[in-house]
């Protein structure tokens, strides 16, 4: 009767350390997760940022030119339209 007891003192004990420890590692998971998202949103708002920078600076180039037929012809950043 004694030694029932105990072993399922025991079970009862493993069972509240293996819970125990299968939240820790979903809170770990989790938080994981967390982290994951905030870079992944911090690295878009840095690709953001430096598209709007390049868009600022990015000045395109269109040229007229006639050719020997004496057509008029539009070159854009140096190809043919």
């Amino acid at each position: 009767m004694v030694e029932m007891e105990k072993k399922e003192e025991e079970e009862e004990e493993e069972k509240d350390e293996d819970e125990e420890e299968e939240e820790e590692e979903e809170e770990e998971e989790e938080k994981d997760e967390d982290e994951e998202e905030e870079e992944k949103e911090e690295e878009e708002e840095k690709d953001e940022e430096e598209e709007m920078n390049s868009l600022s600076y990015d000045k395109t180039i269109v040229m007229s030119f006639h050719s020997v037929d004496n057509k008029s012809s539009q070159c854009h950043m140096g190809k043919m339209i």
